[in-house]
């Protein structure tokens, strides 16, 4: 497989044992390589250096593969657009996937592996993070924040929809309105410190986010739900305490719809998004969580303004606990 002279000028940071390097055949291909020998140094070097892909051993002397994308996902000055390879030595369980995702993993890739396998998804993830910074260039994410606008979040809906679908795995997207007599700048960031690492943010307007979920159910949703839900109570008290300042009365309703595999129950990430939306106004109580609705397939997404607050008062509210 051959490599164009814009993938060739890709810097790939690399954290791999010498018995099992692929630095000769990425060399080959004219990439620029930097190695570590361990997760520390990987974690110290990506800082820097900003590498367009990061490819992590499972199994490192000092720590996991896992353990170093979560760290490096954790990190600001990384943020979530650097995609991360994890390389093993066998094919993934659907666990381990799972388990990986939550991660911040991108790609799996088997080693010792096939050249032109190797290639092709390296490649892949390159394409991916170009298109990231082209969405970044244009405006369509808040990257201070690392928040998504609709549109970038919609772009993102479908990126993690065929990535759901190729692994037959769940995919649920959940919307948090606040209830609140004014917007409060900091609310998407307790909503994103609340979600997981693998999840997606989205500022839907300035009080409903959306959080898109990989491998996430209908019951993984409702606990995504209350997560997010506990997250922001315990933020709002810290900020409260730490700036000496009114505790804001805030109360909380989630929606969410889900599917349990993407593959069978392929849908439009617009639509995804709306139906979740519409959950606000027409959704179903989740059984034990009057502030948690789900959507149903007995209603139809319409394109309606938002709706008065008469009619969200007849829906569930969970205060925010003082």
């Amino acid at each position: 497989m051959n490599i164009s002279n814009s993938d060739s000028l890709a810097v790939l940071l690399t954290a791999v044992s010498p018995k099992r390097s692929i630095t000769p055949i990425l060399e080959e291909s004219g990439f620029t390589i930097v190695s570590a020998p361990n997760g520390a140094m990987a974690l110290e070097l990506i800082r820097d250096l900003r590498p367009d892909v990061v490819m992590v051993e499972a199994d490192l002397p000092d720590m996991s593969g896992l353990d170093v994308s979560r760290r490096m996902r954790g990190d600001p000055a990384v943020g979530r657009n650097v995609p991360i390879i994890l390389l093993v030595p066998d094919k993934p369980s659907p666990e381990q996937r799972v388990s990986a995702l939550r991660a911040g993993v991108w790609e799996f890739l088997q080693i010792p592996g096939n050249r032109d396998e190797i290639l092709l998804k390296l490649r892949t993830c390159l394409e991916a993070k170009r298109n990231i910074d082209a969405a970044r260039a244009d405006g369509f994410a808040d990257w201070a924040s690392g928040m998504h606008n609709q549109t970038g979040f919609t772009r993102r809906a479908r990126q993690l929809g065929a990535l759901m679908a190729r692994m037959h795995a769940p995919l649920a997207c959940l919307v948090f309105e606040l209830d609140t007599d004014e917007p409060d700048p900091e609310a998407g960031t307790f909503v994103m410190q609340g979600a997981r690492t693998s999840d997606v943010i989205g500022e839907l307007s300035s009080n409903r986010f959306g959080v898109l979920a990989p491998a996430t159910d209908g019951p993984g949703a409702v606990l995504l739900a209350n997560r997010v839900f506990t997250t922001f109570g315990a933020l709002t008290r810290d900020r409260s305490v730490n700036r000496g300042t009114p505790l804001l009365r805030w109360s909380m309703r989630a929606v969410y719809d889900a599917v349990s595999n993407a593959m069978y129950s392929p849908i439009d990430p617009a639509l995804f998004i709306a139906r979740a939306s519409t959950a606000v106004r027409r959704g179903t109580s989740e059984p034990g969580y009057d502030w948690i609705r789900r959507f149903s397939a007995n209603h139809t997404v319409h394109d309606e303004p938002h709706p008065p607050e008469s009619a969200l008062a007849t829906l569930g509210l969970k205060e925010i606990p003082r």
